[in-house]
């Protein structure tokens, strides 16, 4: 059986806030409930709120999500 993994928004985090830009970390959790683990590599992102896209990133670092465990990321 293959299950789809879930993903939380646990809590976001608000940098520096301005006019045209505002930094905001979103940190996240992972429920993998397969017996095999994920290696995500290159992970690009977009945030929109009512269809419209309001923010676009990258996570360069390399995200392993553990086998039958809940992992934290934090997504900048």
């Amino acid at each position: 059986t293959y299950y789809i993994p879930k993903i939380n928004v646990e809590d976001l985090d608000f940098g520096k806030v301005g006019l045209k830009q505002t930094e905001v970390a979103a940190k996240v959790s992972i429920q993998n409930r397969n017996k095999f683990p994920y290696n995500i590599t290159d992970t690009r992102y977009t945030v929109s709120i009512d269809g419209k896209e309001i923010a676009d990133g990258a996570q360069p670092e390399p995200i392993l999500i553990k086998k039958q465990a809940t992992t934290p990321v934090v997504f900048p």
